[in-house]
């Protein structure tokens, strides 16, 4: 469920003259001459879209925004006074409510080759082929999504269609707003390839390095070859230094060369070929450089080329010579991210398993590995130490801490049934000294706030691994953050979890050492992080060209105010009385004066909530309504009776006779709540909001009611309650009280933060949190794995996930063993079985999940609903967790279950006012 949609329309640029638009904004021209156009984002009140030039479908797609045309003026367009180019790039923007997407025109079938960041912009390399298709035309698109502006800007186009340009001109930021990229042109018969910069400022081109590499097309086995990799080398300030270029077949420059252009470069002493055929996607290099560009390590392979050896050499970059020599012979395999050097490259390690038991994962060119031992390397190949893993266990590396410091992971690994994969158990950690050969244990610590502050952040990237570690080296400390290697990947401090309905985004916040979710989506795919900014990619249904969504990622986290009141939407205080005491229904009674409805226990007395004459009462199920007037009053430990407050026009609706107030203890008080409306299960499906009272009771025995103080957009308030909608038990943090509401269907959940003022008789809000992105991650998710429970639970008289129903050895596979065996589920999956023996339909479904709640990034807390016996509307509240396990969401634990006490004939008593109590496990 996508948050994103199209508020209003935006437009960037000039327009071609026969399409007439109000509103434009066209900057000035910069760069070079006339080759580039800046736009930027701007509202448009109104546009009359034609489509004359058979572009103007594509700008509509875009919620009506207009299609641009951005590239160098080649021709006179006598008709429309214009000069046209034949073949420009056309790119449009809409302003979205979280950003805004960029659009490429209809026809153009262009390709997003690369996007990274420059300064404060976002560059796009694109790959089009001409109209004609006798040429390939590569542009750059430049975004600033701060300020809202884009340029585009041509790079080169290579002329013929018989040839097939393989690997990508890549691009990699330089610093000072430039960007490498390589550039081929061919010329009677000779492909060649230079190192061009591009000035993302301006558009100005420079040559760093012209025609470093020639290709005669005429030669088949020439022609065979192709860019393959290339790796950067910054300096401290983040300015590119050096390039290293390799190809498919072994060729390799470092770029640009000292002193200049050196023709001799052609003359390779040796080249080292890349791992795979040229059908493999991606063919997987072997070749893994020092930092410095000045080794490389490179791992042999058998002469088909497709399969890797178990011999390396260390080669010196600069003269090609052969140092050193590695051979892991024939019972041996290396891990799956091969070489891993340190920061200064004066040390390598090389993880290996037996080859009949790697206890990993195969496929194509890719290898995944759990080691038995590993070795650690100087620069010249020779071999330093060598670690081994203790009995019944496998050991990979981490990463490197420091230039001499390993963080080792020793596990019990674990193959799974269903698929024979690999994955680990009882994971710890050590911290190994290379120079001394001494390993230190790691207690992981539950909590990150009781690590110190002086902690170090590693980023993983081994298979069923931590995406990072927090390392406290002082106090031998780790921290997990709950989020596995093998879903996406860790950028810029964005996490991409792979939620199986979509990708959820979470940001790692350095300062405040939290992980919150920053944004979800089902169908983009993440390409970069810029700041506050996402950028993602989608190919259109139409097959019309790719779609680039600029999304702001908004974490969430709670906003608090020093300096003044959190503000609420004004939407918090909506309530809808149905006025059921108004209607003409045998179940509606007047019901006895003076009854006790909610009582709150305090350390120094009780808060008591009577009724006052002419209340009325009605029942329906487990659920107890009334509503009237009502008196609240304190009784101290003496017995002493005070009256505090009148209470008029309340509806009560709670799940027994006395309802119970929620209360919170404080040093020398204690503070209560009284909600109208409170069960076990909050079903938070209402849509309006439930009143809700606080009081205080001192230590000196006195009681007073507490007003709500927080901000609207209309200014501060101070009122005598606040109204939610349910959704999470009450909590205690610090000095606050933390509730958590159900503001709409829209907006999802808010967490509110109040802190005790005894002199001000007030609770103060200090902290709001949107839950949103959250809820939206998990809407899909808990629907899903509700509609595998109820089929687990016998109820298939019901719709079932988009794949279908599972079969029963898959799907017990989706339960770990102490949520099978937990009691208020087994109850339930009986009596589903006795229906399903009986031929009789249950009728059974799930309604939508309650509380479903990230605890963290692996850990869902959730209620799971169900509507019993024959639709009727009896519901089963059964409290769960999910956790993902080797790579997939299971259930992990069921807690308790409660039905309704249903008060009309029973068709199942055994199934009638359950309270079956199981401790849930997180």
């Amino acid at each position: 469920m996508r948050k994103s949609i199209v508020m209003m329309i935006v437009l960037l640029g000039f327009v071609v003259a026969i399409l007439t638009l109000p509103g434009w904004k066209e900057a000035d021209e910069r760069g070079s001459g006339d080759n580039v156009r800046t736009a930027t984002v701007s509202k448009l009140a109104s546009a009359d879209m034609d489509d004359d030039n058979g572009e103007g479908e594509a700008a509509r797609d875009m919620g009506s925004a207009a299609q641009l045309q951005l590239a160098a003026p080649e021709k006179q367009d006598e008709q429309a006074g214009e000069i046209l180019p034949p073949e420009q790039l056309s790119i449009a923007l809409a302003e979205m409510e979280d950003g805004f997407g960029l659009r490429f025109g209809t026809g153009q079938y262009v390709t997003l080759l690369g996007t990274v960041q420059a300064g404060n912009a976002i560059v796009h390399m694109t790959e089009r082929s001409s109209k004609a298709g006798d040429s390939r035309i590569y542009d750059a698109v430049v975004v600033r999504p701060e300020t809202g502006e884009a340029e585009t800007y041509p790079l080169f186009e290579t002329l013929g269609d018989s040839y097939d340009y393989k690997g990508s001109p890549q691009l990699y930021p330089s610093g000072n707003n430039q960007v490498w990229f390589l550039k081929h042109s061919l010329d009677n018969e000779q492909l060649s390839y230079s190192l061009m910069s591009l000035d993302v400022s301006t558009g100005g081109l420079s040559t760093l390095v012209p025609d470093f590499w020639l290709v005669d097309q005429r030669d088949e086995a020439e022609r065979d070859d192709f860019i393959m990799q290339g790796y950067p080398l910054y300096d401290e300030q983040g300015l590119l230094q050096k390039l290293m270029v390799t190809t498919f077949r072994g060729e390799m420059w470092v770029l640009p060369w000292e002193g200049g252009y050196s023709p001799a470069v052609y003359d390779s002493p040796a080249t080292y070929p890349a791992f795979g055929d040229s059908g493999s996607q991606p063919p997987r290099s072997l070749l893994f450089p020092s930092p410095d560009l000045g080794r490389f390590v490179y791992r042999f392979v058998d002469r088909n080329q497709i399969m890797p050896g178990n011999h390396y050499g260390v080669i010196d970059t600069g003269t090609r010579e052969v140092v050193g020599v590695i051979s892991m012979e024939g019972t041996m395999m290396p891990m799956d991210n091969g070489i891993q050097w340190n920061e200064d490259g004066s040390l390598f390690f090389l993880e290996y398993a037996p080859r009949d038991d790697t206890m990993g994962m195969s496929w194509d060119n890719a290898h995944y590995v759990f080691a038995q031992g590993i070795d650690v390397y100087n620069r010249d190949g020779k071999l330093v130490r060598s670690l081994k893993a203790p009995s019944a266990k496998r050991i990979n590396a981490y990463g490197w801490v420091d230039e001499n410091y390993l963080l080792l992971e020793v596990y019990t690994p674990r193959q799974q049934q269903e698929d024979g994969t690999w994955w680990k158990e009882k994971v710890g950690y050590q911290l190994y000294d290379v120079e001394s050969g001494q390993a230190e244990g790691l207690k992981i610590v539950p909590d990150v706030r009781e690590m110190n502050e002086a902690v170090q952040k590693l980023d993983g990237f081994g298979h069923d691994s931590q995406s990072f570690l927090l390392l406290d080296r002082s106090a031998g400390q780790v921290w997990e953050p709950g989020v596995k290697g093998y879903q996406w990947h860790a950028h810029e401090n964005i996490l991409n979890v792979y939620m199986d309905e979509g990708a959820l985004l979470y940001r790692w916040d350095e300062e405040n050492k939290t992980l919150e979710p920053a944004y979800f989506d089902k169908e983009y795919a993440l390409q970069a992080v810029a700041g506050e900014w996402g950028v993602f990619w989608h190919r259109s249904a139409d097959n019309e060209g790719p779609t680039i969504q600029y999304i702001q990622l908004k974490q969430e986290e709670t906003v608090r105010r020093q300096d003044a009141l959190p503000q609420l939407p004004s939407s918090f205080f909506y309530e809808e009385p149905h006025k059921w005491w108004d209607a003409a229904d045998r179940e509606v009674r007047k019901l006895e004066e003076k009854q006790l409805r909610v009582k709150g226990s305090s350390r120094y007395g009780s808060l008591l909530l009577t009724a006052l004459p002419g209340e009325m009462g009605s029942r329906n199920g487990v659920i107890h309504n009334a509503y009237g007037s009502y008196e609240v009053s304190f009784r101290d430990r003496n017995g002493r009776n005070t009256v505090l407050t009148r209470l008029d026009g309340i509806e009560l609706e709670q799940d027994g006779e006395v309802g119970e107030m929620r209360s919170f203890s404080f040093r020398d008080y204690d503070v209560l709540f009284f909600q109208a409306k409170q069960f076990s299960y909050s079903t938070g499906f209402s849509g309006s909001g439930s009143p809700l009272y606080a009081y205080a009771v001192t230590k000196s025995g006195e009681a007073f009611p507490l007003s709500f103080r927080y901000a609207l957009p209309s200014g501060e308030a101070d009122g005598e309650r606040i109204s939610i909608v349910q959704h999470a038990p009450f909590v205690r943090q610090g000095d606050a009280v933390v509730m958590q509401s159900i503001l709409d269907y829209e907006e999802g959940r808010y967490v509110l933060e109040w802190v005790p003022d005894m002199e001000e008789r007030s609770l103060k809000l200090i902290g709001t949190k949107s839950k949103a992105v959250e809820d939206a991650a998990l809407s899909p998710l808990m629907m899903n794995y509700s509609l595998h429970l109820a089929q687990a639970l016998r109820m298939t008289d019901n719709a079932f996930p988009d794949d279908g129903p599972m079969n029963e050895e898959r799907l017990r596979e989706l339960f770990m063993d102490r949520a099978w065996r937990n009691p208020g589920f087994q109850t339930l999956r009986k009596a589903g079985a006795q229906f399903e023996e009986a031929g009789n339909p249950w009728r059974a479904f799930p309604w939508p999940a309650i509380g479903a709640e990230l605890m963290r990034p692996d850990t869902i807390k959730v209620t799971f609903t169900f509507n019993l016996i024959y639709a009727i509307g009896k519901a089963a509240h059964l409290e769960g967790t999910l956790k993902q396990i080797d790579g997939q969401w299971r259930f992990y634990d069921f807690g308790t279950l409660k039905t309704e006490d249903w008060q009309r004939d029973v068709i199942m008593p055994e199934l009638n006012g359950l309270l079956i109590e199981d401790k849930l496990e997180l």
